[in-house]
């Protein structure tokens, strides 16, 4: 297994205490048997690069977009998040009823 992994993977995971490398170990397992060994390798690698470590949220994110070819959403109405703003402005202590603010 050693073999097929990243220098910089290989080295991050033989830096690991024993209970940190098996919980990596079976994050790699999970991500690996859910979108292919190739696209948890990737996951693994991106979330080292990016955050310095690996755990098991950006492994599968990362994954995740590997296994996709890393495609972009593309969304058929323009998303609107003014609906968050004016929350804001409730929490704030805007005046006004939350079902008018938000349009509910």
């Amino acid at each position: 297994m050693r073999a097929s992994l990243p220098a910089e993977l290989v080295a991050f995971l033989d830096s690991e205490a024993p209970a940190d490398l098996a919980a990596d170990l079976r994050v790699l397992r999970d991500e690996s048997a859910e979108r292919g060994w190739g696209a948890a390798v990737e996951g693994m690698s991106r979330s080292l690069a990016s955050t310095g470590g690996v755990d098991r949220a950006s492994v599968a994110l990362s994954a995740a977009r590997a296994a996709s070819g890393d495609e972009r959403v593309e969304y058929d109405e323009e998303v609107d998040l003014g609906v968050y703003d004016r929350a804001l402005r409730l929490l704030e202590g805007g005046g006004r009823h939350a079902a008018d603010e938000l349009g509910a």
